[in-house]
C-alpha cells in the first residue's frame, strides 16, 4: 500500500530518498498510487486543449493502448500499466499541432502521433533498465516488474510497433531525421553512462546532452506533424525551434523536480544524483562552490544527498536553474508568436504556462 508522506519542507535534507511527488514508497511496495493521483498526472494538459484537439489526443492514447494490448501475455499487463501511468502525451500533441500548420488526414496524424509516443515509451523502458530504476510516474517500472532481460524485450516490442503503426506514413526525410534523433539519444546516454558521478561538467556539455536525450524528440515530433500537414518551410522551422526550446526547458524543470520532489513525478527525491547523473542545479552549485565536489564522491549514500540539497539551497542554484528554463521558454514563445495560426499560438502558450507551473511553489502557482 502507498500512503501519503508526512509533510516536510520541500528541500529538507532529511527527505527520504524514496519520497517523491507527495507520496512515500516503502521498500518492496509496488501498488499503484491512488486513482486521484493517476488522474491528475493524466489530465495535466487536457483542460486547456480545444475540444477537437482533446478528442483527437484521446484517440491517440486509445490507439497506443490498443496497439500494446496485442502484445504477448508475457509482457502485456506490464505494458498496460506503462500506458496507464499517466503520461502527458506532450510529444503526440506536438505532432497534432504541427499537422494544423497545414492540412493533414486524421488517420495519418493520429498514427504519426501514436508512433511518436511509442518511440518515447520504448526509450523510457530502456532508460529504466540502464538506470536500474524501480519507479517511474509513481508506478513500478518494467525493469522492476520483470527483469532487465524481459524489460529490454518489451522495449524492443514497443519500438517495433512504432514503425508498424507510423511507418506507412513516413517520408524519406522523416526516416532520415529519426535516425538522427536515435543517434543523438544514444550518444547522450553513452556520454552519461561513461562517467557516472562526474558532476562538474560544463553547462554547454550539459545542454548538448539534454538536447540529445530530450529536446531532439520534441523537435522531431513537431517537424513530423508540420511536414505531414504540408507547412511552409519557415513556419515548419519556427515550430521545430519552439518545440526544441520547450524540450530544453522541460528537462531543466525535471532536474529542479529532482531536488524538490514536487510535480507528481513519482520519482524518489535525488534519484538522478544517486544514479550519478549531473543535473543543472548541481552543475551550477558546484560552479559556485567547486570544493564541495569531494563531499559528493560517494554519491549513492544518503549523506551525499543531504550535502547535495544543502549545497543547492545555499548557492541558490535551484532559482538559477529556473531562470535558465524560463529563458528557453521565452525563446520558445518568440518562435510560437511568429506563427500565423491562432489555434497553435493559443495552445502553445497554454502548454508553456502549464509546464512552467510544475516547478512553482504552491504560493506562486495560486
Amino acid at each position: 500500500m502507498i500512503r501519503p508522506a508526512a509533510r516536510r519542507p520541500a528541500d529538507s535534507p532529511d527527505d527520504d530518498l524514496r519520497s517523491g511527488g507527495g507520496f512515500f514508497f516503502r521498500p518492496g511496495e509496488t501498488d499503484r498510487p491512488p486513482g486521484d493521483m493517476m488522474a491528475a498526472m493524466a489530465e495535466n494538459l487536457f483542460p486547456v486543449l480545444d475540444e477537437t484537439l482533446s478528442n483527437e489526443l484521446g484517440e491517440v492514447r486509445a490507439q497506443v493502448e490498443n496497439t500494446l494490448a496485442e502484445a504477448h501475455p508475457l509482457i502485456r499487463d506490464g505494458l498496460k500499466d506503462l500506458v496507464r501511468g499517466g503520461g502527458k502525451l506532450l510529444r503526440p500533441l506536438l505532432v497534432l499541432l504541427g499537422c494544423r500548420l497545414g492540412e493533414c488526414d486524421g488517420n495519418q496524424s493520429r498514427a504519426l502521433a501514436a508512433g511518436v509516443e511509442l518511440l518515447h515509451l520504448a526509450s523510457l523502458v530502456h532508460d529504466d533498465v540502464i538506470d536500474e530504476a524501480t519507479v517511474r510516474r509513481g508506478m513500478p517500472t518494467l525493469n522492476h516488474l520483470f527483469d532487465a532481460r524481459r524489460a529490454v524485450i518489451a522495449g524492443d516490442y514497443i519500438l517495433s510497433r512504432c514503425f508498424i503503426l507510423a511507418g506507412p506514413y513516413y517520408r524519406s526525410e522523416d526516416y532520415e531525421e529519426l535516425s538522427g534523433v536515435i543517434r543523438d539519444l544514444t550518444d547522450s546516454e553513452i556520454a552519461q553512462d561513461a562517467e557516472p558521478g562526474r558532476f562538474d561538467i560544463g553547462e554547454e556539455e550539459y545542454l548538448d546532452r539534454i538536447r540529445g536525450k530530450t529536446a531532439a524528440l520534441f523537435r522531431y515530433a513537431a517537424l513530423l506533424g508540420a511536414r505531414a500537414g504540408g507547412a511552409e518551410r519557415d513556419a515548419r522551422e519556427a515550430f521545430g525551434r519552439f518545440a526544441e526550446n520547450m524540450g530544453l526547458a522541460f528537462q531543466i524543470d525535471d532536474d529542479i523536480l529532482d531536488v524538490t520532489g514536487r510535480g507528481g513525478m513519482g520519482k524518489p527525491v535525488g534519484a538522478d544524483l544517486t544514479a550519478g547523473i549531473p543535473t543543472l542545479p548541481l552543475i551550477l552549485a558546484l560552479r559556485e562552490e567547486p570544493g564541495a565536489r569531494r563531499k559528493l564522491e560517494s554519491y549513492r549514500r544518503r549523506s551525499a544527498l543531504r550535502s547535495y540539497l544543502k549545497l543547492i539551497r545555499r548557492t541558490g542554484a535551484r532559482d538559477a536553474s529556473r531562470r535558465r528554463a524560463d529563458d528557453f521558454r521565452e525563446r520558445a514563445r518568440a518562435d510560437l508568436e511568429s506563427l500565423d495560426n491562432d489555434l497553435i499560438r493559443r495552445e502553445g502558450r497554454n502548454i508553456l504556462d502549464i509546464l512552467a507551473r510544475r516547478v512553482r511553489s504552491p504560493e506562486e502557482a495560486s
